[in-house]
């Protein structure tokens, strides 16, 4: 009875955890559709710089964080450029310089994924591995 009850156990977690590998995030290969077409320049921490069309942070076209205990959301329209600084437990801070010159300081969750389209396929990366976006 003790062999059968390991051989059950064994299968059934075979189960439930071959079943996981789709979890998670966008397709791969896969840009998430904007109502707006966003043009954009991300340097990454590593000083590789890519452009991009259809940005978009975690699929929307405006960005979100924290400033002091609120949120707030501003769309990536009004925004000139984002400057990420270290990041810090699970955030990041961001200062969002919008276009009209004034500046704002907010804290991103360090997970916030940006995903835009290289022409050559479909790009994702974590805000915690961003430097700067420059938007067109």
């Amino acid at each position: 009875m003790r062999k059968f009850l390991s051989w059950a156990l064994v299968l059934i977690a075979t189960f439930f955890l071959t079943g996981m590998g789709g979890i998670g995030g966008q397709p791969t290969g896969k840009t998430p559709e904007t109502p707006e077409d966003i043009g954009a320049r991300l340097v990454d921490r590593q000083g590789n710089a890519v452009d991009l069309t259809q940005l978009s942070m975690d699929g929307n076209v405006f960005v979100k964080g924290d400033v002091g205990s609120g949120n707030l959301t501003v769309p990536m329209a009004k925004i000139k450029k984002l400057t990420f600084g270290p990041v810090r437990g699970e955030f990041v801070p961001v200062t969002v310089l919008m276009k009209t010159g004034e500046q704002v300081e907010l804290r991103m969750s360090k997970r916030a994924d940006f995903y835009g389209n290289m022409g050559v396929g479909a790009y994702r990366v974590e805000a915690s591995k961003v430097r700067e976006i420059s938007l067109r």
